[in-house]
This record gives structure tokens, C-alpha cells and sequence, in this order.
């Protein structure tokens, strides 16, 4: 089960499910979805509110220096796409932007099948990216 989540109603459940599923690939150590402005929202079991709240700061950091990156090397939207940073132990983080709303930052085992995460969390930004997308009130559209 994941931590308490700071989504309300369904968006909220729905995503926890996703986050609880994703997490049970193989090598994935913990998982958490932060806020663009690096708050916690969801994160996965075992990992404790204060380092995921650490962990969602660090992840923002990351998601920032990859934007900024991906300037320099001409990406013109600017989005950072995914970050992975590799450790002497072998194991991994791997940072993904979900749109402008929001990220995922993953601790990864030592000797896990990386290219399988990385496809597996792909299709979670996908998944969850959909689910935060303003709807068109939210976003200041209005019914004409």
C-alpha cells in the first residue's frame, strides 16, 4: 500500500493503485510522486513520509536540472524527459517528468533489470499523466 496520498477522491485511489503496482516490478526499491514544486503526493510502502518527502525534494531538484539540460542540447519545449543516475553499488534513481504537473523519482535495486524499469515506469508517467491533466474548467476553459 502506498503512503498517504495528498490527491482527493478517485484521482487519488487511482493513482495509488498505479504507484502500488509499479512498485512490485522487479528492482524497483521505492517509488514517489512529488508536486512540480517537490511536495510528496503518493509514495510507496516501506518508505517512510520524512524520506519520501526528502526523496520528492531531491527528485524535483533533479527534474529541474534536467529541464535546464535539456535546453542546451536544443530540446525546445524544455522538458527533461527522463534522468538516471547510476551509484558504485549498482544501483540506480531514475527521475521522470509526468507533463508540467508533476514527477516520479524511482530508487532502483543493484543488479535490477534496468531497461525493463525504465519501460515499466514509460507506461506509469503515461498512465498518470493522464489522470492529472486539468480538465478544461480546471484549466480556465469554460463551457460556451
Amino acid at each position: 500500500m502506498t503512503g498517504p496520498s495528498r490527491l482527493p477522491g478517485q484521482a487519488g485511489a487511482d493513482l495509488s493503485f498505479m504507484i502500488d503496482d509499479f512498485a512490485r516490478v522487479p528492482g524497483v526499491r521505492h517509488v514517489v510522486l512529488l508536486s512540480m514544486d517537490g511536495l510528496a503526493m503518493l509514495w510507496s510502502s516501506g518508505l517512510e513520509r520524512d524520506s519520501a518527502e526528502r526523496l520528492a525534494a531531491l527528485t524535483c531538484t533533479a527534474l529541474g536540472t534536467g529541464r535546464a539540460l535539456a535546453k542546451e542540447v536544443g530540446e525546445r519545449d524544455g522538458r527533461g524527459g527522463q534522468l538516471i543516475c547510476q551509484f558504485p553499488s549498482g544501483g540506480h534513481f531514475v527521475v521522470g517528468a509526468v507533463g508540467v504537473t508533476a514527477g516520479i523519482g524511482v530508487a532502483v535495486e543493484p543488479g535490477a533489470p534496468l531497461p525493463g524499469v525504465v519501460n515499466e515506469l514509460q507506461r506509469l508517467i503515461g498512465a498518470v499523466g493522464a489522470r492529472l491533466a486539468p480538465s478544461p474548467l480546471m484549466a480556465g476553459g469554460g463551457i460556451a
